[in-house]
């Protein structure tokens, strides 16, 4: 079961609790553009290459429909699935 998969029900809505693999992939995908970017203006203007393998990375990814950041962030602690002895009781 991952974050996606559980469900609350509050109101009689359903939501899921926490953020999707993709969408905290967009996420990191926008913050390492951003981080490059201002590492290109305040330090080291060849930091721009950052955001270009980035960028690239989004584009080839569109194309393929893989992805290899999702690998990455599916393996973060807070997005495996827990099991019996890591569930509060």
């Amino acid at each position: 079961m991952t974050s996606q998969d559980l469900r609350v029900s509050t109101c009689g809505e359903r939501r899921t609790i926490g953020w999707s693999i993709e969408r905290q992939v967009r996420i990191v995908s926008g913050l390492l553009i951003l981080v490059g970017i201002g590492l290109a203006y305040v330090v080291y203007p060849p930091f721009i290459w950052l955001s270009v393998v980035v960028a690239l990375g989004m584009i080839v990814s569109g194309v393929s429909d893989s992805c290899a950041l999702v690998f990455f962030v599916s393996q973060l602690p807070w997005n495996r699935e827990r099991t019996s002895v890591d569930r509060p009781d």
